[in-house]
């Protein structure tokens, strides 16, 4: 082992050079740079060993763990084989990796790769500049690109995942729910189970389905099937290119097809075909009302007419 003077002249070079420190020991290095080891895993009686953790001679990184690396400008990599490379990069956890400049990656097996990148989760990935994955196995592929939930997944630029097992692949693709899926350019799912397949397909309810290049379904459980189709309303189909169905339960079945709430309203309910229509309580009373008035309005012209013929009488006498 080093005697008195050995250390103190390791102490006195520290100040100026910084600190390894690994199994109690410490060793001039770079100025600033910081590298720790576990007196576990670290080679005892090596001055400067930190179980294997490097920080390439740069003199502001920090690099922390069993073969831990961080590589550039104020690099931080922390915790067994962490991985910090780029300036202001950081590797937060053990197998995290960060490669880019400020990329940021938190969490075992986490993975940011590019300029900016963050990826917050374990086995979590952003890949791309600015992209971000936050949640365990969220995936962010494509600059901008964002996905947030417990196995997320965004695929493309700026495409946007938020929800558990959402998925948004196409470029500027968003899938906002629990297992929202937007597949296509463009393409928007919202809500849980929406899915919009088709450059520009628009899904938005509970479970419902826009299948078709700028196809839209709106409503739970509303289904546009064919390009430009649109369906709005709860359990609403359109079927065909072009097709429309507007209201909730309406079918609209071939291409330009369209079926309107007040076409509905007209057809009969199965098993109601030979009941004749009724009118309502409210239209019985408006109608009675509007004869009362006729007759009344009748009456006082019968009056007046009697009334004037008296006094034209008199005038004859």
């Amino acid at each position: 082992m080093f005697g008195t003077s050995a250390l103190t002249g390791a102490l006195a070079g520290s100040v100026a050079t910084g600190l390894v420190l690994a199994t109690g020991l410490l060793a001039p290095t770079p100025a600033n740079a910081f590298v720790c080891g576990s007196a576990s895993t670290g080679t005892p009686g090596l001055i400067g060993d930190g179980a294997g953790a490097t920080d390439n001679s740069s003199a502001t990184a920090t690099a922390c763990g069993q073969n831990a690396n961080a590589n550039g400008i104020d690099a931080t990599a922390m915790g067994a084989n962490a991985i910090a490379n780029g300036d202001f990069a950081t590797g937060t956890g053990q197998n995290a990796n960060a490669n880019g400049s400020n990329a940021t990656a938190t969490g075992r097996g986490s993975l940011a790769d590019g300029s900016f990148a963050t990826a917050t989760g374990n086995d979590s990935k952003a890949n791309g500049d600015f992209a971000t994955a936050t949640g365990q196995n969220a995936q962010a592929n494509g600059d901008f690109a964002t996905a947030t939930g417990q196995f997320s997944q965004a695929n493309g630029a700026n495409a946007t995942a938020t929800g558990l097992s959402s998925f948004a692949n196409g470029a500027n693709a968003t899938a906002t729910g629990t297992n929202a899926n937007a597949t296509g350019q463009f393409a928007t799912a919202t809500g849980q189970n929406a899915n919009a397949k088709g450059a520009n397909a628009t899904a938005t309810g509970q479970n419902s389905f826009a299948n078709g290049d700028f196809a839209t379904a709106t409503g739970q459980n509303a289904n546009a099937n064919g390009s430009n189709a649109t369906a709005t309303g709860r359990g609403s189909l359109a079927d065909g290119s072009f097709a429309t169905a507007t209201g909730n339960d309406s079918k609209a079945n071939g291409d330009f097809a369209t079926t309107d709430r007040a076409e509905r309203s007209s057809q009969r309910r199965p098993g109601h075909r030979d009941r004749p229509v009724q009118p309502s309580h409210r239209r019985l009373r408006h109608r009675d009302g509007r004869e009362q008035l006729r007759q009344r309005r009748k009456r006082h012209r019968d009056r007046s007419s009697q009334y004037l013929g008296g006094r034209q009488r008199h005038r004859d006498g």
